[in-house]
């Protein structure tokens, strides 16, 4: 009954906004319809914990006033992104990122309907893969969550870098990078598609003390198995995926936690972005978490450039998103109480619009700009 009334109330909600006639969302971001964006079907994810401005629109506003990237026009990207399939990979943040680009591209193509998408509940069967498809523009989008991409459970990360070492990719997610899951067609499509791009990304899922019950102030990270984690990651990735398929590594967005970390009575209620000094102070004392997200960035983007220059033109790419995260404070979404979270503090997550738009905008670009030409298949240097 609960879940039946935050429905109706939600449902309510985007029709009393759409009749508004006019854009709540500043002009700086992408909105051009607004009743047609607030109708995103994946505006639901966590309990609609994302969709900031559906319970705060003033936030929703601010948040969007204070993104200083010039948020891609979806209707003016989708012909150069015909043809293409997209596999977003990863954590809860990736999730985060893939809400983002499937509601700008449900308010741009307004031909898109409800049989072009996939929703999975929580009582589906795993993997849930969320998908989304302009039949319009022959333009594909899915994403699965692989909270550390491995096939390993967090429990058994104690295991130690010898067993990581020799870890695989599920085998779901190899299935999809072939294009032979069959749990993941949508409606209208007859066939599963091989991506094109995958976008991947994990971090936060390494923290060890996520999964302990220790309430410690900051991320703890065994730095030495993240880097034969994504080691290894890239050297399975090179021997899975196909040919003519780029990998796009995104990087590891920060956790605006205060006072604390998610299980230590943390928050985050900042009205503006954190300035460029405090910032600053807190990578300097070398005990705050936003450290140990620079170190798993790098980790990636090392990785990545250490096999690009092993292996000439490999596909491997990295996105670096530090401009439009490193600062945004402001931009998560703190306490929503009817969220996923409940009444503890989100501040690993944040709102769409906002942040994860501009993850997007330079995804989208980068596809553009980057033409990928296929090469034949090449040994890894790490497998």
């Amino acid at each position: 009954m609960g879940f039946l009334l935050l429905f109706c109330f939600f449902s309510l909600l985007i029709t009393a906004l759409g009749k508004l006639g006019s854009d709540i969302i500043s002009s700086t971001i992408h909105v051009n319809n607004f009743g047609r964006y607030a109708s995103c079907p994946f505006l639901s994810e966590h309990n609609y914990e994302f969709a900031c401005f559906l319970l705060d629109p003033t936030k929703g506003e601010r948040i969007c006033s204070n993104t200083r990237t010039n948020i891609v026009d979806m209707r003016e990207a989708l012909p150069k992104l015909t043809n293409h399939s997209l596999l977003f990979v990863g954590d809860s943040l990736v999730r985060n990122q893939f809400v983002s680009f499937a509601c700008l591209l449900w308010e741009a193509d307004d031909t898109i309907s409800t049989s072009d998408i996939d929703t999975p509940s929580e009582r589906d069967p795993l993997p849930h893969v969320f998908s989304i498809r302009s039949p319009k523009y022959n333009l594909e989008v899915r994403q699965v969550f692989v909270g550390l991409i491995l096939d390993i459970q967090e429990k058994q990360l104690s295991a130690g870098i010898e067993h990581v070492s020799k870890l695989v990719l599920p085998k779901y997610v190899t299935e999809l990078l072939k294009g032979t899951f069959k749990q993941a067609k949508i409606h209208n499509s007859d066939v599963p598609r091989a991506p094109t791009i995958l976008m991947l990304s994990t971090g936060h899922h390494w923290d060890l003390v996520k999964y302990s019950n220790e309430s410690l102030p900051n991320i703890r990270v065994d730095q030495n198995l993240f880097k034969v984690a994504v080691d290894r990651i890239n050297s399975r990735l090179m021997h899975d995926k196909l040919p003519n398929q780029r990998v796009i590594w995104r990087g590891v967005p920060p956790r605006h936690y205060s006072m604390g970390e998610w299980n230590s009575g943390g928050h985050c209620d900042d009205y503006l972005p954190m300035n460029k000094t405090k910032l600053n102070n807190m990578l300097l004392s070398n005990t705050s978490s936003y450290v140990t997200v620079v170190f798993l960035s790098k980790v990636i983007e090392k990785s990545v450039n250490m096999i690009n220059n092993k292996i000439n033109s490999s596909g491997f790419e990295y996105l670096d998103i530090s401009t439009e995260s490193y600062l945004r404070s402001d931009a998560q979404i703190g306490n929503t109480h009817t969220g996923f979270h409940g009444t503890n503090a989100d501040c690993s997550h944040y709102c769409v619009p906002g942040v994860p738009d501009a993850w997007n905008t330079f995804l989208i670009d980068r596809i553009q700009k980057i033409p990928w030409r296929p090469v034949a298949p090449a040994k890894h240097p790490l497998a």
